[in-house]
């Protein structure tokens, strides 16, 4: 049989692999996440995703920058404010604009969208309202509130309903500091 040293070694070399094994898958997660968003300085942009940007928003300051992979797509993301407006971009690394979002009042929305909204949640409040276009397409991005249930909407423009997701809200204050 093993004497009792060695069956202490062989204890301690499981121990130092099954650590080894652990930090490892840990690190190949963080590996992979970092492929798919990473951000970094706006100086790190290509030129030309810089000189869209500031051709089509010579007046926008960049708040964020970063890159991000989608359906083996590689994208530079740009958080804007102009004046009032916020704007995040997904550009090509050619500087063409794959899509834009666009914080927006509800009072912009498309009455198509305000009637839905207004049936599907008679007592919810409209707490966020987002434009997001991509090419031709627009959807509306919406965060409605009903008591304590709050609830993401995906429309059209025609005001069909792309996708829900609903949520908890703790209370008014947690709610605000989301957005």
């Amino acid at each position: 049989m093993f004497s009792t040293r060695s069956n202490g070694n062989l204890m301690l070399t499981a121990i130092a692999v099954l650590l080894f094994g652990m930090s490892g898958m840990s690190l190949a997660k963080e590996g992979k996440e970092a492929k798919e968003e990473k951000k970094f300085d706006k100086k790190d942009l290509p030129a030309a995703v810089t000189t869209a940007f500031q051709k089509a928003y010579p007046k926008a300051k960049i708040k964020g920058a970063g890159q991000e992979m989608k359906d083996s797509t590689l994208y530079y993301e740009i958080e804007s404010i102009d004046g009032k407006a916020e704007r995040s971009f997904l550009y090509l690394p050619d500087g063409t604009v794959f899509e834009t979002e666009e914080g927006i009042e509800a009072s912009m929305l498309p009455a198509s969208v305000k009637a839905i909204i207004s049936t599907d949640y008679p007592k919810g409040k409209i707490k966020k309202a987002e434009k997001i276009t991509r090419g031709t397409t627009t959807e509306f991005e919406i965060k409605v509130v009903a008591g304590k249930e709050k609830t993401e909407v995906v429309l059209d423009s025609a005001g069909k309903v792309i996708k829900t997701e609903k949520r908890g809200v703790k209370n008014e204050k947690d709610e605000e500091d989301e957005d």
